[in-house]
């Protein structure tokens, strides 16, 4: 997803609970009959707008998007092989109508320690088979780059800095509008909503679920495709 959550998802009630109880108790009055069908009638009528509102999370997996030809340089393609790169979002939705998305900080170390096991296991023979192909030793390949080793390459150029550009596309806030199976936030800090851009979505009373993204570029497209449907469960 490359603008954040143009992510959605919204479900069905789950009222079938509140239907449970059945003859195996003492018929209730008429009057409690009333009063339970006034409380029924007033879940049924609770509407996406209401339903959406608390905090929920979701485990976001780019694996397949980290290794697809849109994630990887396409030279280091066939060295890389990353594995278990994911992210838990926790997305909160206020009754004012603003939100705000927020990568783990245990997932994104969890994930970052992840790609960079792949970046030194990649790299490690990519310089060999470049210091090969200039006939050198892969130590004097490393010296000429002034490193010292394969691990400290890494730590230079996808360290914790790269991983914070990275999930700052996670992190976000803004306002955002749900209805007839749209999800449409704002950009990070802005007042205004693009409707070109949303997602479609399932909701229930604990799941949220977004299906796909509309709108975007291409390039949002192709990686998009990875990675939806995306679905959350609430939390509170």
């Amino acid at each position: 997803m490359m603008k954040f959550f143009s992510l959605v998802l919204a479900l069905l009630m789950m009222v079938f609970g509140m239907f449970a109880f059945d003859s195996c108790e003492e018929k209730p009055s008429d009057d409690k009959n009333v009063e339970d069908n006034k409380e029924d009638n007033k879940e049924e009528k609770k509407d996406d707008a209401e339903l959406i509102l608390g905090t929920w999370e979701a485990e976001i997996d780019y694996t397949e998007a980290m290794n697809s030809d849109s994630g990887l340089d396409e030279e280091m393609a066939d060295y890389i092989k990353v594995e278990d790169f994911k992210f838990t979002v926790r997305a909160t939705m206020n009754k004012d109508g603003t939100y705000k998305f927020v990568v783990t900080e245990e997932s994104a170390k969890k994930a970052l320690d992840n790609f960079k096991k792949a970046m030194v296991s990649g790299y490690k023979d990519y310089f060999a088979d470049m210091a090969a192909e200039y006939d050198m030793t892969v130590e004097d390949f490393l010296a000429e780059m002034e490193v010292s080793s394969v691990e400290e390459f890494v730590d230079l150029f996808f360290g914790e800095e790269m991983m914070e550009v990275f999930t700052a596309e996670f992190n976000s806030e803004g306002i955002y509008k749900i209805e007839n199976g749209k999800f449409y936030t704002s950009y990070d800090g802005e007042d205004e909503i693009d409707e070109s851009e949303y997602e479609t979505y399932e909701l229930s009373e604990n799941e949220f679920k977004l299906i796909e993204y509309v709108g975007g570029n291409e390039e949002d497209s192709e990686f998009n495709e990875y990675i939806y449907p995306i679905i959350f469960k609430r939390v509170k």
